[in-house]
């Protein structure tokens, strides 16, 4: 009974050790796009630490939320004629699904996509700006890291995806 007991106990504590962890041990910075997962020719053009009251959400949801640490960049086609950003915001588990809140830029004309199915919970926007253009977000959370990543351009979405996959694999 002794030994059935201790395997038991085992077991439960060797069962544990395999889950994956709820939280990537990895800094903002290492989750970023890289130049070799950009294609031929893209450029960083800036990229920087940020502090909670520079995440791209609304400074005072982020710093409500527990913002804990963020990263961002701009990067360049070789045209320099498309714009991507990345944001990578951490939050405490508990609170990185509120932070989940759709587009950030006020489009003419905004259209939800289907689903990329990215990371535990993703949307993509395409929006319409007189301004600005057409420009698509994808906004994905996986584990405790909240992702957005927007593109400018009539014919990015796809490369846009595939971006955004890239990063998720990073997390």
């Amino acid at each position: 009974m002794k030994y059935l007991a201790a395997i038991i106990a085992m077991l439960v504590l060797l069962s544990g050790c395999q889950t994956a962890p709820m939280e990537t041990a990895k800094e903002p910075k290492e989750i970023m796009l890289q130049i070799n997962d950009l294609p031929e020719g893209w450029t960083i053009d800036y990229e920087q630490i940020t502090k909670g009251s520079d995440s791209y959400n609304n400074p005072t949801v982020s710093l409500e939320y527990g913002w804990q640490k963020g990263y961002r960049a701009v990067y360049k086609d070789p045209t320099e004629s498309y714009d991507l950003m990345q944001f990578v915001d951490y939050y405490p588990l508990e609170n990185v699904v509120k932070t989940f809140r759709g587009s950030i830029v006020p489009y003419d004309t905004q259209q939800e996509l289907p689903d990329p199915k990215i990371g535990k919970i993703s949307r993509a926007y395409k929006g319409i700006h007189s301004f600005l253009g057409t420009k698509y977000e994808i906004e994905f959370i996986k584990k405790n890291v909240h992702v957005l990543l927007t593109m400018d351009g009539e014919n990015n979405y796809e490369l846009l995806k595939n971006l955004a996959r890239k990063v998720e694999k990073k997390i």
